[in-house]
């Protein structure tokens, strides 16, 4: 019954088996004379209590099942392809994805970059949105951490306080523009906004949400 009880994951049950086996260890020392229940008292109570403890300490329940891996090539491919399916703040239109280059030494490990095409029909604002595709979660946050620099260093000392990678929009002033970007898992979006005011302010962080979830899903569809 020990040796069952360190084999079985299930503390409950571990718990169950060491129980039993000391009261099979007592039932033992009562069906034996007197003189040696005397002698066999202490030993016994003994091995009652080391063996609830090890039943709780010393077996550790078996690991679960390994995490999903991401295919990042699999997911860049993904992005590339398209179309964009995601939800755009007042009536937005996204056209046809198309492929970029980057001259930006921060880019370099990217393995895809694309531009989104998103126009106004009333043509009252103008926006450039761009997915960018990084082998690790942690390359995508260098990339971002990057860009989050560059930008607060180009907003000067209008940046607002306390932005950083898990969302940024900063308004630059020459030529007037928001830039706007987040790093979620193995990407990075950026947007190019105007014209910049705190009305449209939330409909560019809107549209960076909007990226951010479109490489999301195909990071989701990369999954093993």
């Amino acid at each position: 019954m020990i040796a069952l009880a360190f084999a079985v994951a299930d503390e409950g049950l571990r718990i169950l088996f060491f129980t039993g086996a000391c009261f099979m260890a007592a039932a033992v020392v009562l069906v034996l004379p007197a003189h040696w229940r005397k002698r066999l008292g202490p030993p016994t109570a003994v091995f009652i209590a080391a063996a609830s403890a090890l039943s709780v300490f010393l077996v550790k329940p078996q690991d679960g099942p390994p995490e999903p891996q991401v295919d990042a090539r699999e997911m860049a491919t993904y992005v590339a392809m398209g179309p964009f399916d995601q939800e755009l703040p007042v009536q937005l239109q996204a056209g046809k994805i198309q492929n970029i280059q980057i001259s930006d030494p921060s880019a370099t490990q990217r393995l895809a970059a694309v531009h989104v095409p998103i126009a106004d029909p009333r043509g009252k604002m103008s926006a450039y949105g761009v997915v960018e595709v990084y082998p690790t979660v942690e390359t995508a946050i260098e990339r971002g951490t990057a860009e989050l620099e560059r930008w607060r260093a180009a907003a000067g000392k209008y940046a607002p306080k306390g932005k950083t990678i898990d969302g940024f929009c900063f308004e630059i002033l020459s030529p007037s523009h928001f830039i706007c970007g987040v790093a979620r898992g193995r990407a990075f979006v950026e947007t190019t906004f105007t014209p910049p005011s705190n009305a449209t302010r939330g409909v560019a962080q809107q549209i960076t949400e909007s990226l951010a979830d479109y490489a999301a899903n195909k990071e989701k569809l990369a999954t093993e």
